[in-house]
């Protein structure tokens, strides 16, 4: 799995839409507004870090059967067991991901923190441990929710809660195979004493 830009958001986004029960959960609020009329709440989140855990594996994997464009080399056809193939580099490594969740709610009878509060419990769940999973994903913590509820620039009350929550991954990329000298003959001739 890499972890390119914006690779988890629709998992998240689904996962956060289930677990606070509003729709339209947004990476970075890049719909800048509420999406939700019913409960005028926005859950979104955003990535404020990744940082690299201990050394990085770089795993080197021989595949008889990788083709490599331009290699001519084939020592019998008529014997797959003699084939070339080629070798494939892959560099992993264990990455911690931290999220920033913010939820904001425009109703004052409902504040941002309930729905911030659903999230966290949720997210310790069985069916939550299992769509982080098919993201590659897995908890490290779950920070407590803050609350920033003020006034907005239209001079109204807009109740604001975020919490951290910190995930595990592991980030993977391969190369191309490469060609690779499976076997090699050679003739050692000395001088005889």
């Amino acid at each position: 799995m890499s972890l390119a830009p914006g690779s988890l958001d629709a998992g998240l986004s689904a996962l956060f839409d289930r677990l606070s029960g509003v729709p339209g959960s947004d990476p970075e609020n890049r719909s800048g507004g509420y999406c939700d009329d019913a409960t005028q709440a926005q859950v979104t989140f955003r990535l404020t870090s990744i940082a690299g855990v201990a050394q990085d594996e770089l795993r080197v994997e021989y595949d008889p059967d990788a083709v490599i464009e331009g290699d001519t080399y084939e020592p019998n056809p008529g014997n797959p067991s003699e084939r070339l193939g080629g070798v494939i580099y892959t560099s992993s490594g264990h990455r911690v991901l931290t999220y920033t969740v913010k939820v904001e709610c425009h109703f004052q009878d409902v504040t941002a923190k309930l729905y911030s509060e659903r999230i966290r419990t949720r997210l310790r769940l069985p069916s939550a441990q299992r769509e982080l999973r098919a993201l590659g994903l897995s908890i490290v913590s779950i920070g407590l929710t803050r609350d920033f509820s003020g006034s907005s620039f239209a001079n109204r009350e807009i109740s604001t809660a975020l919490f951290e929550l910190v995930l595990n991954a592991v980030d993977a990329a391969s190369d191309e195979a490469v060609t690779t000298i499976e076997r090699a003959e050679a003739t050692i001739t000395g001088l005889e004493p």
